[in-house]
């Protein structure tokens, strides 16, 4: 996935919810959809427990009620709260759970059965490479997201948004200051992410051109000691300069990231507090009231942290859902329900084909011949003619855009891979 529909994303499916749906079995969609309504119940009960400490401090401190209750009564709120986080915390993390478990379990078998229906023409040569990094890497990547930043990206939303509501309740100001911190988070948090994806952009490139200039070394490693050049081969060690150098840039916006991120909770969080320390010092708030804001706003800060850290967390998981997807969205070729069977080896004839591998630019273009059985045939023209795409048709590797191929007089659709094969 590029850097800018990676960036651009983030103002859709932020939870990844809808892309996780298809990857899932219906119960792992159904743990799925429970483990989010959980997360969701614990954020609110965390938002109201943290809001109970002002009307808790502000009794015990003034020796009377707040808002109808004595402190011991807020107190035995606050360990009902708890309570009840804890019920719920447990139930959300279970279903987390098996929910990261449903597809760390059925997805690699899915694509697994997927990829041997593609056609033969799909596996190019860095195939193999990059389903073995998805179902290792990537697959954990994805499990963990369920399991552990998907869920607590909900419950730190819904603690922010249950805070910022119930601020109101002491003061509009601080409830519209509890208000401007979330878009403010937000849109660093992007600008953050911003940055880690430059690096990322950076350093991909010269790694895959290391890995190959690495292979290319070793392959050649006859030619090279004939040579008497077994050492000091000098594409691998510009690739190694090129990389080292992509890495150091990276590192720096990796720190540059941090940075700006850690900076912003830090000011929302002196904003709060001076802002709090302001209206009481005014009177426009109960002195008690905004020491106990005070508490309340460095907690608040750390909700938005999290929310920040688990909504980049999440993020990791875009590129192997795509390519999760690529996969499972790959025609494959329908095989006959009924092979016809294929008489001696005969002619070989395309009727009107034509076909391309995008098809915007198509490689043939209504192409009609005729191989005779048992005669030599040249198929001459320059490299990216389309030589070896007929042979490619022939043997069914991808069928044909347009038109008929026939091996012994018989449509090549109506027999399996295995026919064209022997």
């Amino acid at each position: 996935m590029s850097t800018t529909s990676s960036r651009l994303s983030w103002v859709g499916d932020i939870l990844l919810v809808r892309a996780f749906q298809p990857l899932l079995t219906n119960e792992g969609t159904r743990r799925l959809h429970s483990s989010l309504v959980w997360a969701g119940v614990l954020g609110a009960i965390e938002g109201v427990g943290l809001f109970a400490v002002i009307p808790t401090f502000t009794a015990f401190v003034a020796g009377q009620p707040s808002l109808g209750l004595a402190w011991w009564g807020w107190v035995w709120v606050l360990a009902a709260l708890a309570a009840a986080g804890a019920v719920v915390s447990y139930l959300q993390s279970s279903t987390g759970y098996l929910c990261a478990i449903d597809i760390l379990s059925h997805l690699s078998t899915r694509i697994g059965d997927h990829v041997a229906s593609l056609p033969l023409g799909w596996f190019r040569p860095s195939f193999p490479a990059r389903l073995s990094r998805l179902l290792t890497r990537g697959l954990m990547t994805l499990g963990e997201c369920l399991g552990h930043f998907t869920a607590p990206l909900v419950k730190g939303m819904t603690t922010t948004l249950v805070m910022m509501v119930l601020g109101w309740m002491w003061s509009w100001q601080l409830g519209l200051a509890l208000l401007l911190a979330i878009p403010t988070m937000y849109l660093l948090t992007i600008a953050s992410r911003a940055l880690k994806l430059r690096g990322e952009a950076l350093t991909y490139p010269t790694e895959q051109e290391l890995a190959a200039r690495i292979v290319e070394f070793c392959e050649s490693q006859p030619a090279l000691r004939a040579a008497g050049r077994a050492t000091g081969y000098q594409p691998l060690h510009d690739a190694q300069v090129a990389s080292r150098r992509a890495a150091r840039k990276d590192l720096w916006l990796g720190v540059l990231a941090s940075f700006v991120f850690g900076l912003t909770a830090q000011g929302i969080a002196v904003t709060l507090i001076v802002l709090a320390a302001n209206l009481g010092g005014s009177g426009r708030l109960n002195p008690v009231v905004a020491v106990a804001f005070v508490g309340v706003s460095l907690r608040y800060t750390k909700v938005l942290e999290d929310v920040g850290a688990a909504t980049l967390a999440v993020e990791t998981a875009r590129e192997p859902v795509a390519e999760v997807d690529e996969i499972l969205s790959a025609t494959v070729l329908p095989e006959p329900d009924i092979p016809v069977g294929l008489p001696a080896p005969g002619e070989v004839s395309f009727e009107g084909v034509s076909f391309g591998y995008d098809q915007a630019r198509p490689v043939l273009h209504d192409v009609s011949f005729t191989v005779p059985a048992g005669g030599l045939t040249a198929i001459v023209g320059p490299s990216g003619a389309g030589k070896s795409t007929l042979f490619r048709l022939i043997a069914r590797f991808w069928d044909a855009d347009s038109g008929t191929v026939r091996v012994g007089g018989v449509d090549v659709r109506d027999q399996t891979t295995e026919q064209l094969m022997s």
